[in-house]
Order: structure tokens, then C-alpha cells, then sequence
């Protein structure tokens, strides 16, 4: 899996507000206001503790609740995760 950034990057031409993780599936995205499965890889767990621990304190968060909804800021433009 890519980095935050790199993800976030490739949403970009999609118009993509929110992108959605979860361990064995593969990503979705809000794009024009609907949730659409990406085509990319199925996330694994190992890759998902890799993306939190690129967001910061997101993985404390999400190891105190199993859930997280964080803010990220790439280029002045603002994402959900």
C-alpha cells in the first residue's frame, strides 16, 4: 500500500471527499456525494497500521475505540479518512 499522500493523490482526479478503509476490503471512496468501492487492493490489517501511523494519533484512536474518523490536510485541500 501507498502513503497517505500518495492515496489521497490518486482520489484527487476523482473528486473524492472521504476514503474508507477496512482490514480485507478493498477501499471505497465518497465521490459526488455516493460511497463506490475503488479498485485497488484489498486492505490487510498491516497495511492499516501502516496508514495510521502516518496520520498523527490516529492510531491510538483507533486502538482505544476499533474506529477512527480523522481530518487530512494534503495541499491545502481537506479529506476524511
Amino acid at each position: 500500500m501507498s502513503s497517505v499522500d500518495q492515496l489521497i493523490r490518486a482520489m484527487e482526479g476523482a473528486r473524492a471527499s472521504d476514503i474508507f478503509f477496512c482490514d480485507g476490503r478493498k477501499p471505497s471512496a465518497r465521490i459526488d456525494g455516493r460511497v463506490a468501492v475503488v479498485d485497488w487492493p484489498v486492505t490487510t490489517a498491516d497495511e492499516l497500521v501502516l496508514l495510521l501511523d502516518q496520520i498523527k494519533g490516529a492510531r491510538g484512536r483507533f486502538e482505544a475505540t476499533g474506529d477512527i474518523d480523522v481530518g487530512y490536510t494534503l495541499d491545502d485541500r481537506r479529506y476524511r479518512i
